[in-house]
């Protein structure tokens, strides 16, 4: 317990620190405070590189955590900074995943028996590249389209290099569902108890404003919050919990793989008979707070993963329960009516980028589209969002989706081999395979009618566990898992 609380306070204090600078000159009200932030940034390079080389299980800890708190930790200075300084903020992850990525290919590179699904990572990012350089888009616009593209490879590739044993597989399980309470338990506080009054001092809306600051983006409001922060159920629109993040959909995604991960590993919480019922418990308090996102998105995937299950552990009788469960959902959930706004925009976008593919196979160019040139870039000359297949298809042609989907593909049947090989032999890590097979599954399927799909908070866990269980066998000390479960 020592050797946690010695972690634990070294990366707390090493962010304090990082915020000091800034925090001083925003106190004395010091002119040029926005280049405070290149101070937190070399602090939050020196933390990924020492953790990195050191300290690899606390590294990837703290990726984990950065992803759904690095929104709300960034709030406060919203009020004092500039848009470019937020945007600094939000380049946390990425920075962190850079710097990981770079010290793990340099460590790892020849240890990993190098597999056809990786190569199929490394071909999908250099058609990015080359899309990138080829492009006429703006250079902003190409940025910030390629960082989509790089962070699906690279959460995956981070895992994939680790080279962890299972042990440090649940560590890492046990820690991420122990951030989903604490992230839903800030969610329920401010879904029933913050106003939008509370959320203007956090600074949740001028957060939000800076961040898209400069792009075709407008920030629309309802009863003072985001219009995002809201969805329609029939004819009415709802608030959504939207947690540390700050945005509903994304926290819906994050939270689907903490959910599906207590269904799936037994005794993932402790196996003892005096926790026994904290595990239901726990299950219970982040599916409410999933169900309260109102996100379709997040709970497509944990029905997924439920139906998957129940078909691999039941067969016959699975897949009519299975059939049962998915025609109860379409059919009385007023939040899936595909007479909904919100499930039109979805369709509409992929059918924008489709009308794309068609009149350009060969794609309009990197950041000419999508989600991301939409939000961060301008003067787009056609707007598709909402669908990452359908901004994938539109900016890169054949090239882009042939990639994505070969990758995919290539990563799933990878992932349900290895759960069949084990799943009798190990159950925790044939279900463990099984559980990332099942996210990735939702992840793909959902990324037609969804850009945040992708995103790092939403498919950034679910990639690293799957290259983190692909990678228990390019360890030689994994051949002997038996006994090293038993010790």
């Amino acid at each position: 317990m020592q050797k946690y609380l010695n972690y634990i306070v070294f990366i707390v204090g090493a962010f304090l620190i990082a915020l000091l600078p800034l925090s001083i000159a925003i106190l004395l009200d010091i002119n040029g405070k926005d280049y405070f932030v290149f101070f937190y940034l070399s602090i939050v390079i020196c933390v990924a590189t020492f953790l990195g080389f050191k300290h690899l299980k606390w590294a990837l800890l703290t990726l984990i955590i950065i992803l759904p708190f690095q929104p709300l930790l960034s709030m406060p200075f919203s009020h004092f900074v500039s848009g470019s300084t937020i945007k600094a903020f939000v380049a946390t992850k990425e920075i962190f995943v850079f710097c990981l990525l770079a010290i793990l290919f340099i460590k790892n590179f020849r240890k990993i028996n190098w597999k056809l699904v990786d190569l199929m990572a490394l071909l999908f990012i250099l058609v990015y590249g080359i899309f990138f350089i080829t492009s006429s888009s703006g250079f902003f616009s190409r940025v910030v389209s390629f960082r989509e593209g790089f962070m699906i490879v690279a959460f995956y590739f981070i895992g994939r290099l680790s080279l962890f044993t299972y042990k440090n597989v649940e560590f890492l399980l046990r820690w991420m569902i122990l951030i989903a309470i604490l992230v839903v338990s800030f969610g329920f506080i401010e879904r029933f108890i913050f106003n939008s009054e509370i959320w203007e001092i956090i600074g949740s809306i001028r957060y939000s404003e800076l961040k898209y600051e400069g792009s075709d983006f407008i920030l629309a409001k309802y009863k003072g919050l985001p219009v995002i922060w809201h969805t329609y159920l029939l004819s009415d629109q709802y608030r959504r919990m939207v947690g540390t993040i700050g945005e509903a959909t994304s926290l819906s995604r994050f939270l689907a793989f903490p959910v599906l991960t207590l269904f799936y590993i037994r005794g993932i919480l402790g196996n003892s008979k005096n926790l026994f019922f904290i595990q239901p418990l726990v299950l219970m308090m982040l599916t409410l707070g999933l169900i309260l996102t109102l996100g379709r998105g997040g709970q497509l995937i944990v029905v997924l993963g439920i139906i998957v299950l129940l078909v691999t552990r039941t067969k016959f009788i699975g897949a009519i329960i299975s059939a049962l469960l998915l025609l109860v959902l379409f059919a009385q959930v007023a939040l899936f009516s595909p007479d909904s706004p919100n499930a039109i925009r979805h369709l509409t976008g992929l059918a924008a980028g489709l009308s794309g593919l068609a009149a350009n196979p060969f794609g309009n160019g990197l950041g000419s589209s999508g989600q991301l040139a939409f939000l961060y870039g301008s003067g787009l000359d056609e707007k598709v969002t909402e669908s990452f297949i359908g901004g994938l298809g539109y900016q890169l042609g054949y090239w882009g989706l042939i990639c994505y989907f070969l990758f995919s593909t290539f990563l799933l049947v990878k992932l349900f081999m290895v759960f069949r090989k084990f799943k009798i032999k190990n159950p925790k890590l044939g279900y463990t395979c099984l559980l990332t097979f099942s996210a990735i599954l939702g992840i793909f399927l959902t990324s037609f009618l969804a850009n945040s799909a992708v995103s790092p908070i939403s498919a950034g866990i679910p990639l690293l566990f799957s290259g983190l269980v692909l990678s228990l066998f390019d360890i030689e000390r994994f051949k002997n898992y038996d006994q090293e479960r038993k010790k």
